[in-house]
């Protein structure tokens, strides 16, 4: 009997241990009798007319009339009918499955949009004094900064400090997305904290260098005070960090407040003028072109 076969794998055909073993070695001679069969697939003879004839049920070998009833094996390719059979089933129930996930998708999309304008409707009756918006998942955050950046009509401040709350692949698309928002002519500055390492120098000098190609104006600080975003001077994103841990927090506030904005935008100004050319980073830690 073969010795190099997973007889695992032909449960995949519908056959037990003993039906595989039994079939294997039928595959040596061209009849054999149950006896000889149990032998050589070492399966105890009390099982092996049971498994004789389990086998001849799924068509995997036949019975030859004799003094001694003997047996023998049909051809290995039959086991292609089952394959075919399997895939045959395993292709219709993956239409049956994309034909309910098509359902589910269309149900799902109607009722997503059958909620829109009962947000949109809140939004627009929402409070004069309702001015803060506060976003605890990091991804909420990420888009609703995006869609900030997005709206802007004049003009884009931003305090950019580490740490981030999200992956460095986020801050990238901030970036994209502000350079796209750059080609509508607004007025964008960008004040970044030198990052500690020199491994995020080079990253952060080549972010700066893609948003001034695009017109940004661009200056670094040692330090700056917080995570801030002035759109327009009328509304504001900070993200603050925790106090003890020294980690960004996934609390991110929105607020639409003119006087505020006015008055955060003079500290941006103030800043402004303290801060450096981009181009020190060039010198810092080895930092190079």
């Amino acid at each position: 009997m073969p010795s190099d076969f997973d007889f695992e794998f032909f449960k995949h055909f519908d056959l037990n241990a003993y039906e595989a073993k039994s079939y294997l070695a039928l595959l040596n001679k061209d009849c054999m009798s149950a006896v000889e069969v149990s032998k050589i697939a070492r399966i105890p003879r009390a099982r092996i007319y049971e498994t004789l004839e389990n086998l001849m049920i799924k068509g995997l070998c036949c019975s030859i009339a004799g003094k001694v009833s003997k047996y023998s094996c049909v051809s290995p390719t039959v086991l292609n009918e089952k394959l075919n059979s399997k895939i045959a089933d395993a292709n219709e129930e993956i239409e049956q499955r994309k034909l309910e996930l098509s359902s589910f998708e269309n149900t799902a999309r109607e009722f997503i949009s059958s909620l829109v304008p009962y947000y949109e409707e809140s939004r627009t009756n929402r409070s004069k004094i309702e001015y803060i918006e506060i976003i605890k998942n990091p991804f909420q955050i990420h888009k609703r900064y995006m869609q900030l950046i997005e709206q802007a009509e004049e003009e884009i401040l931003v305090f950019t400090k580490p740490p981030f709350t999200g992956p460095p692949k986020k801050l990238d698309e901030q970036i994209d997305q502000q350079i796209d928002v750059l080609k509508k002519k607004i007025h964008s500055r960008g004040i970044f904290e030198i990052a500690a390492d020199k491994e995020g120098r080079i990253l952060q000098l080549q972010r700066i260098r893609n948003l001034v190609k695009a017109g940004d104006e661009i200056r670094v600080l040692e330090e700056v005070p917080m995570k801030l975003a002035i759109f327009d001077t009328k509304t504001i994103l900070s993200i603050l960090v925790d106090p003890i841990s020294k980690q960004a927090s996934f609390n991110a506030q929105i607020i639409e407040h003119e006087a505020l904005a006015k008055t955060l935008k003079i500290a941006f100004d103030a800043m402004w003028q303290q801060a450096q050319d981009y181009h020190v980073l060039e010198n810092q830690g080895g930092v190079t072109h």
